[in-house]
């Protein structure tokens, strides 16, 4: 699929073999699907206790 060397793109951020932060655009990437997620919860939550749509 990839050949060897080459960067892979996701959501317009490459992640090169070469890149010294590749790891911390990973993390960076994690984090903030990590808090879609929790906000999206506190979202149901508050649907749940109060019976409205946000």
């Amino acid at each position: 699929m990839y050949s060897y060397g080459q960067s892979v793109n996701f959501t317009g951020h490459s992640l090169d073999k070469n890149d010294v932060n590749w790891s911390e655009k990973i993390r960076n990437h994690e984090w903030t699907w990590s808090h879609v997620a929790r906000l999206r919860i506190l979202r149901d939550i508050a649907e749940f206790t109060y019976g409205t749509k946000i």
